[in-house]
């Protein structure tokens, strides 16, 4: 678990997350290695995005 923790912390360095933000990344810790993987390279592929300049808005559905 202590691995899973790292990648989900590296990918959301900087990030100011909320207390259910939180939670949600501990739940997400106990999830298989791959699964957390893979959600950490989507982390990482929407900050580069944001950092091209490719980032799109997305429609708000709260």
């Amino acid at each position: 678990m202590k691995e899973k923790s790292k990648i989900l912390e590296c990918a959301l360095e900087g990030i100011q997350l909320s207390e259910d933000e939180v939670r949600l990344v501990e739940w997400i810790t106990g999830w298989d290695l791959w699964t957390v993987q893979q959600f950490s390279q989507i982390v990482e592929k929407c900050r580069m995005s944001t950092k091209d300049g490719q980032g799109r808005s997305r429609p708000n559905h709260n």
